[in-house]
């Protein structure tokens, strides 16, 4: 019962330090813009009240992709993008209610900012206006959140720190628990194997060289000298039993010589 306490117990506690390191997930983010760009990732918690979890930066080169990887703890994420050439904000958008695990693939151009594929036919005049309506209200949204974009430019210095180190932190943290859970698990084992060995030691007997010597003797005898030893042992037996018997014997004279002088003096006094 004991072995199998200790193997539930084992059990449950690697089980913990495995569900710790598997919930922390991994995304691959691919954003889609224009070449040779600067594009800038804030990477944010929707239900915190302050949600800059991180901020990537990269370039996305010729073939206008930027791809980044990153570590969240959190499941649910939003993701702000934020595209600029020389310094200047180019555009941006920022999607809600993703999921902080596998691939995410994000266009974002000043056409379009969305992740669905869109088609626009030359001929019809009203798709056509309503597509520039459409840029047209991107470009004030942009226009109207470059108070709050310059905020976040002028704090990427220090999101960009705290975001870079969250990661390593998370597998210092995620490490230094599972080195904690094996040093208890260890504690238990030993703990468990010196008590057994503590109440072995407690059991065997002490036994002096001389009778172990006697119990080797015993054991190595043949039947022959065994049977000798028996039969001497009841000859000594009956031995003891005659003497006593003997002793008996000279009581019960001793005994009756006393009587017969008893006697003898009574018969004195009687004349």
């Amino acid at each position: 019962m004991r072995k199998q306490a200790s193997l539930v117990i084992l059990a449950l506690l690697l089980l913990i330090s495995i569900t710790a390191v598997v919930s922390a997930g991994s995304v691959e983010l691919e954003i889609i813009t224009y070449a040779n760009h600067d594009v800038t990732v804030n990477i944010l918690d929707p239900v915190r009240e302050d949600p800059l979890l991180m901020t990537l930066e990269d370039n996305t080169g010729q073939d206008a992709t930027a791809t980044f990887n990153f570590e969240t703890a959190v499941t649910k994420i939003d993701i702000w993008v934020g595209v600029k050439k020389s310094g200047r904000l180019v555009v941006s958008k920022k999607f809600t209610g993703y999921t902080s695990n596998g691939q995410i693939s994000l266009t974002v151009l000043k056409e379009s900012t969305t992740t669905t594929n869109q088609t626009a036919n030359s001929t019809n005049q009203t798709e056509n206006n309503a597509t520039a309506n459409q840029t047209a209200i991107v470009t004030t949204a942009a226009t109207t959140d470059n108070p709050s974009i310059n905020q976040t430019s002028n704090n990427e210095t220090s999101g960009d720190a705290t975001g870079s180190d969250f990661p390593v932190m998370k597998v210092v943290i995620y490490t230094l628990a599972i080195l904690a859970i094996l040093l208890i698990i260890a504690g238990v084992i030993l703990f468990l194997v010196f008590r057994d060995k503590s109440k072995v030691q407690k059991d065997v007997k002490v036994k002096k060289y001389s009778e172990l010597k006697e119990e080797i003797k015993e054991r190595n005898k043949t039947a022959e000298e065994k049977k000798i030893d028996e039969l001497e042992s009841k000859i000594k037996g009956l031995q003891e039993e005659v003497e006593g018997i003997k002793n008996k014997k000279s009581k019960i004279k001793e005994v009756e010589e006393r009587i017969k002088k008893d006697m003898a003096e009574l018969e004195k006094l009687k004349k």
